[in-house]
């Protein structure tokens, strides 16, 4: 849903914000990031709390639970779709989201909390 609308993206890395000679993983990265209307702005590690406690997240491992020897075959059939969704609707539905609507509603009256609240992530076993 970011397509169309301007987005603003903190980042710890910087190889995201300043034009420099770039790995070619980085590069890929830009290139795949340029087509959404991103304003990027660097924020140091430690002050970036929701990117550095993302990072610092530990997951249970999950266990393979194919029987011995037996290896799993994915097949998957991909075909590009073009996607085009007109701004009208696409904030008809954001005005009919419930969730959406007390996330704008706090933001608007100057309520916004940037207080992260992160829990570990539950895999499946």
């Amino acid at each position: 849903m970011l397509f169309g609308f301007p987005v603003a993206v903190h980042t710890d890395h910087k190889n995201l914000i300043y034009p420099t000679e770039t790995s070619l993983r980085v590069q890929r990265w830009k290139l795949l990031l340029a087509e959404y209307q991103l304003t990027m702005k660097y924020i140091k590690g430690e002050k970036n709390v929701g990117a550095d406690a993302f990072s610092r997240m530990q997951f249970d491992k999950v266990h393979d639970q194919s029987p011995a020897g037996e290896t799993d075959k994915i097949y998957a059939l991909t075909t590009k779709h073009e996607c085009v969704m007109h701004g009208t609707v696409l904030r008809q539905h954001q005005e009919e989201d419930a969730m959406l609507q007390r996330n704008k509603d706090t933001c608007l009256a100057g309520k916004n909390n940037p207080d992260y609240q992160l829990h570990p992530y539950q895999a499946a076993h």
